[in-house]
């Protein structure tokens, strides 16, 4: 172990730099020489099934990364060591590839299997990656399978769309995992589906429920957004039941947002002063077909009140929605003529009485 005069010694809070011959510091950055050698061994028997590839090294640095490879002409399955890539280390790096059972023989070419290996690994990301880099050079079968987004050029798009594939992530437009030639399983990626649900949830929030729960499409948008909730939380969801969300997401959207949304008028409300000192008020209100809006006579309570400048109470009363007249009454025989008109600011009564024996009211 070594360090400079800006770094000490292991365990007193700086990195120090184990090196193996000559070796050079600058920016943080260690240079130096190494080597990394490649292995293949059958895990069972623990023969060596193919020579070792030893790569030497020279004025590396310690920030660069190495990667290795698979003996893909074993034909075997195998288990990728820790050490499959990473950055250079001063001494030798051992990468020590296992291999268990063979795989099976097929002529089928799969997208984003670079290897060729039948199965679509981390190994393939980092084929296409040095060769996006120019570190090796694909073969026809090779570049076939590496376009896994179809648009015809081989970069670091593709190599994502991989490694979205291997996190279990949709991507629109992907091919990983497909056999060439055959027809892609799953008409629309997650990711549409998803925008689908989240667009009908957000149109769903707009609607009522009172208003508009008796509805029939409000109520196929709310079955479909229950239906296919646990879809909309799984992104590796089966690309049936994918397909099937959009379709029911896309067909609830466009109906209900064919149902008008009626705005309510706002809620109106005046004053009544309580000159002959009821001390509560009653409201009785009425629809246009003479139904009563807030229950039997007398009506509804009205217990908010508030206190003019001359000291007097006044009843503060809010029309029901739809009522086309009210009355108030202090439950006791004690009435107002009717209110037809809600648009001023209040009304009071001088004690005189129509001939039905009601309170007539002045408005101001």
């Amino acid at each position: 172990m070594f360090h400079d005069a800006t770094h000490q010694v292991p365990d007193q809070g700086e990195p120090g730099y184990a090196v193996a011959g000559e070796a050079w510091i600058k920016d943080g950055v260690v240079t130096f020489s190494c080597s990394v050698v490649t292995s293949h061994i059958d895990l069972e028997t623990g023969d060596v099934l193919s020579a070792d590839v030893k790569k030497d090294y020279s004025n590396v640095g310690s920030n660069q990364v190495y990667s290795t490879s698979a003996n893909t002409t074993l034909n075997r399955n195998y288990i990728a060591p820790a050490l499959a890539s990473g950055f250079y280390q001063p001494g030798v790096l051992n990468a020590v590839y296992l291999y268990t059972d063979s795989k099976p023989v097929t002529d089928k070419l799969m997208y984003g299997d670079l290897d060729q290996d039948g199965i679509v690994t981390v190994m393939d990301v980092t084929v296409l990656q040095r060769a996006n880099i120019n570190m090796i050079t694909l073969n026809a079968d090779q570049k076939t399978v590496a376009d896994v987004n179809g648009d015809n050029s081989i970069d670091a798009v593709d190599a994502t769309t991989i490694q979205r594939y291997l996190a279990e992530m949709k991507v629109k437009g992907s091919k990983v995992g497909q056999i060439v030639g055959e027809t892609p399983v799953g008409e629309h990626t997650y990711d549409e589906f998803l925008n689908a649900y989240n667009n009908l949830n957000t149109l769903f929030a707009k609607y009522a429920s009172d208003t508009y729960g008796s509805y029939p499409e409000y109520q196929a948008a709310s079955a479909a957004i229950n239906t296919y909730r646990s879809t909309s939380l799984n992104p590796s969801a089966d690309p049936d039941e994918v397909d099937a969300g959009y379709d029911a997401c896309v067909k609830a959207y466009n109906a209900l947002s064919a149902v008008e949304i009626v705005i309510p008028e706002p809620e109106k409300s005046f004053l009544l002063t309580d000159n002959f000192g009821w001390g509560t008020a009653y409201v009785y209100a009425w629809d246009a077909d003479g139904n009563p809006l807030v229950g039997a006579w007398p009506g509804a309570a009205q217990a908010e009140t508030t206190t003019n400048e001359y000291g007097q109470t006044q009843f503060v009363c809010h029309v029901p929605q739809g009522a086309v007249g009210v009355i108030l009454n202090n439950g006791n025989g004690a009435q107002t003529e009717d209110i037809t008109d809600f648009d001023v600011s209040g009304y009071w009564m001088d004690g005189s009485k129509n001939d039905l024996g009601h309170y007539i009211v002045t408005s101001w």
